[in-house]
């Protein structure tokens, strides 16, 4: 959350804008592949045969946050829940 608060003036890569320096960041520590296999897994998320309701929503939402820039909305969320 500091993050955001740690530039003072101009980013050091010519750009002042927060979207592009987010962009960079997750293109390096997120490369595309990674990006499309998590949308992929989200999108095929499903209830294992002996897991509890709980368990499957617990995981799930563990799942969303790891992932936080999969770019589902919350309606698509409990569409595939």
């Amino acid at each position: 959350m500091l993050f955001l608060f740690s530039f003072v003036g101009k980013v050091k890569n010519g750009s002042n804008h927060w979207k592009d320096v987010k962009d960079k960041i997750l293109q390096i520590f997120f490369p595309s592949s990674c990006y499309i296999q998590a949308k992929s897994n989200i999108s095929m998320f499903r209830q294992g045969s002996d897991e509890a309701l709980y368990e499957t929503w617990e995981r799930f939402n563990v799942m969303l946050i790891k992932f936080s820039n999969h770019g589902f909305e919350d309606i698509a969320q409990l569409n595939i829940f």
